[in-house]
């Protein structure tokens, strides 16, 4: 097989001869995305939508040109109707094509205009699927392409890196032990499918690139970047003048690695090299915030006592600019810690415990030190094979001690509405308790899935109500 012609390297396996030394003598590259991407290039995605009681079917390009967008059905606009804008025109492939536009408000408005009963999102089914795309005579030329794309990806390293060779860390898919160390939800649940064409892509990528590649073990890619920044700081110390490795990677959440790096979304941007404090501050950040992208579930939301301190406007949720601003001021990493455990004491109680049978089927009784222990050991990168990383012993090693309970000045109570919101939160726990026992006698599949969404949120709502009791 000649590479060349592929548009690949014919040295993938080789250092390159240039007289210019280089800075570092590997570089090591978090090359899942690029498979991802890649594998991701040669389909095309569309919806199923199934009339549930006809059982006709329609496809459409996504859930927009549907109609739908969340749990809702897009509405017509007085334009639109004036107009009758029933179609869209996009590009697809170089070639202008008309999509529907609205479908579902459409077919409703018919309806209305025809006396006739309209239509709910319910009384659909919508399957997201992916096919090759129309672009590919064949899938042998789509991977072609791909493949031409993925080398492409490697250039810009060696172009850009100043490396005398490279390592490519990929996955092996061989599980990940944050699967099983996710406890309240499923690591990675709320993604979707990869693409269809993603193994035998990867299986072809393999092939050519197979002496230059790292494959993990029950763990990711950028966990291996975390490796090799600990034993370069243990063979060079701190000073990374003198490291004879770099990274390259795009996810900002791996910022919290102390290595010298460049995003390869964004070359122009140059050389990242973060202090120590400011990739602690990234971890410390992503354990209060959690990550939704990987379904990592950090704090619910910050308690009214906790925004009134740290001078926060209230708002649902948690996300990472809050939670970095939260840490603004601190001096020390041992004070960013001590900030974030006060958030956490905050919302679930020092010395309050929950009871609940977790996604695994084990039962569980945690306190909020073990919520935080889930998103610490989440979004934590190992330190060395076979780690799972442990909050308690981290902070132990820092000297901050998770046994007290923190206090900043003195905690006001708001207590103004308490009763009426604690009555407020049983009535409505009754109310879904008895939808849950209606949903338990049905034996269709969507109603059955929602059983098991109102399960979670009477679970949710017992929490909540025990906190109120407190």
């Amino acid at each position: 097989m000649k590479f060349e012609n592929r548009g690949f390297s014919a040295n993938t396996d080789s250092v390159e001869e240039n007289t210019k030394p280089k800075r570092f003598k590997m570089c090591y590259v978090d090359s899942d995305t690029f498979v991802v991407r890649c594998s991701k290039l040669i389909q095309e995605d569309y919806i199923e939508v199934r009339h549930i009681k006809s059982g006709r079917s329609m496809e459409f390009r996504n859930r927009t040109s549907f109609g739908v967008r969340g749990n809702s059905i897009i509405d017509l606009t007085e334009d639109d109707i004036s107009n009758n804008v029933r179609e869209k025109q996009i590009e697809v492939n170089g070639k202008k094509v008309k999509i529907p536009y609205k479908w579902l408000a459409w077919k409703n408005h018919d309806q209305e205009m025809k006396n006739a009963p309209t239509f709910c999102i319910d009384d659909f089914e919508v399957l997201s699927k992916a096919r090759l795309s129309s672009e590919f005579e064949n899938l042998e030329d789509a991977f072609k392409t791909a493949e031409m794309v993925f080398s492409s990806n490697i250039k810009g390293v060696k172009d850009n890196m100043e490396s005398e060779d490279y390592t490519l860390c990929m996955s092996s898919g061989n599980g990940n032990y944050r699967d099983y160390e996710s406890k309240t939800v499923r690591y990675k649940s709320s993604r979707g499918e990869k693409p269809i064409y993603f193994q035998e892509f990867k299986d072809r990528i393999t092939e050519t690139y197979k002496n230059k590649i790292w494959w993990t073990d029950n763990e990711e890619a950028e966990d291996h970047i975390q490796y090799i920044a600990k034993q370069q700081e243990a063979l060079y110390g701190e000073d990374r003048s003198k490291w004879t490795a770099c990274a390259t990677f795009c996810d900002k959440d791996v910022s919290q690695v102390y290595i010298d790096h460049k995003n390869f979304d964004k070359w122009d941007e140059g050389w990242i090299s973060h202090d120590k404090f400011y990739c602690e501050k990234t971890l410390v950040s992503q354990t209060i915030s959690g990550d939704p992208t990987d379904t990592i579930e950090g704090l619910p939301t910050l308690t009214e006592s906790t925004t009134k301190y740290f001078g926060l406007r209230k708002a649902n949720g948690v996300s990472k600019a809050t939670a970095e601003k939260l840490l603004e001021g601190s001096k020390t990493i041992q004070e960013m810690w001590e900030r974030a455990i006060f958030c956490y004491q905050q919302y679930y109680g020092f010395d309050k415990n929950y009871q609940f049978k977790d996604v695994h089927g084990e039962d569980q009784n945690w306190t909020w030190l073990d919520y935080m222990q889930q998103c610490y050991v989440l979004v934590k990168m190992r330190n060395y094979f076979g780690e799972i990383p442990c909050l308690r012993k981290y902070l132990s090693s820092i000297g901050v001690d998770y046994t007290k309970e923190i206090k900043y000045g003195e905690t006001e109570v708001d207590t103004e509405s308490l009763v009426e919101n604690l009555e407020v939160c049983k009535t409505t726990m009754s109310i879904i308790k008895e939808l849950t026992k209606s949903y338990k006698s049905l034996a269709k599949p969507k109603l059955v899935e929602r059983m098991e969404e109102v399960s979670k949120v009477v679970d949710e709502l017992e929490g909540n109500l025990s906190m109120l009791e407190k």
